[in-house]
């Protein structure tokens, strides 16, 4: 009984990992298809050093950003791998 319970979790775990992400994926790019349009500025670019798990002293390019939506300003910063 203990092991059929279990090999239940298991098989339900696989088909969520499976099929769970592609359809959040999907959902998030539907719901993203609603947001309002706007132009960003770019306001800085600079090559920093990162380490990360595996990649010491990795050469990445970050950003930093501003944009206007319904009169408010948002900005932000994100690097690219």
């Amino acid at each position: 009984m203990v092991i059929k319970v279990l090999s239940l979790i298991v098989v339900v775990a696989a088909l969520l990992y499976r099929f769970g992400q592609p359809y959040m994926m999907k959902r998030r790019v539907k719901d993203a298809a609603d947001w309002p349009e706007t132009e960003a500025t770019i306001r800085s670019a600079e090559m920093e050093t990162v380490d990360r798990v595996g990649h010491l002293g990795e050469l990445l390019p970050f950003l930093a950003f501003s944009y206007i939506v319904d009169g408010e300003y948002y900005s932000g910063r994100f690097g690219l791998r």
